[in-house]
């Protein structure tokens, strides 16, 4: 697999036509590719920013969040969010790289993941392309961050080994690859973290992936997801009280 960074400008909020910046930055791309996206360049582009000095920032998570949990004796301050279906801290808003601005998620993630891979279709005149907007996420019992797809479209997001066997003949029962957030933390690597005006990778020669001739469904993006009840890590989630505001 490949994966190559794409170096832009600095994107500010000044910037508010993410096309424009695909034209100018996105010279290429071939069939069965992925371009992967940073989700703090689309939001910038969409205006969804927020001035550091017009409020608090547990204000605004709050206000993001599909559900939050305080946590005063935290040793970080961290608000702990569930939003969209993922558990992440602040809503995933983020001030690093926003020169004196809270960035927010994209309002509408897959909207702009279907129109970036249309936009992709008519340019370049491809059948199979994928597309990935993609945020740094924290594990568990792990220092560092990694890659967490937010939204994808023009792929299958998971490869199945439910009902095959391994090597030595034992049926799989529960495993299943994500291919979404392998990619997306594959391409945060290169991205990095800091200064690196990296915010675009295309992933080329990708394993194990199949794509389709057209956008993702809703069933689609459901089934991607797991309800609180139903995961593995379901007791630890249900055993503290949630917040919302909605």
């Amino acid at each position: 697999m490949n994966i190559s960074g794409i170096k832009t400008k600095k994107i500010t909020v000044e910037d508010n036509d993410l096309l424009k910046i695909l034209d100018e930055y996105v010279v290429e791309m071939r069939e069965e590719e992925v371009l992967i996206i940073t989700s703090k360049i689309v939001s910038i582009c969409e205006g969804r920013v927020v001035p550091i000095n017009s409020i608090e920032k547990a204000e605004l998570v709050k206000q993001d969040a599909d559900y939050y949990l305080m946590a005063p004796d935290n040793k970080y301050g961290l608000i702990l969010t569930i939003k969209d279906g993922h558990l992440i801290p602040w809503s995933g808003i983020d001030e690093s790289n926003g020169n004196g601005y809270f960035i927010r998620w994209p309002e509408d993630p897959y909207k702009t993941a279907f129109k970036i891979r249309d936009y992709l279709v008519e340019r370049f005149s491809l059948k199979h392309v994928g597309v990935i907007i993609t945020d740094s996420k924290l594990t568990p019992l792990r220092w560092g961050e990694t890659g967490l797809a937010i939204a994808y479209t023009g792929f299958k997001p998971l490869r199945s080994y439910i009902g095959t066997t391994d090597l030595f003949g034992r049926e799989m029962k529960l495993s299943q690859a994500s291919v979404a957030d392998c990619l997306a933390t594959a391409a945060v690597l290169v991205m990095g973290e800091g200064d690196e005006s990296t915010p675009m990778v295309i992933a080329s020669d990708i394993p194990n992936i199949e794509y389709f001739e057209r956008n993702t469904t809703q069933e689609e993006i459901d089934s991607f997801k797991i309800e609180k009840e139903k995961d593995l890590f379901g007791e630890l989630l249900n055993s503290v009280k949630w917040e919302s505001v909605k």
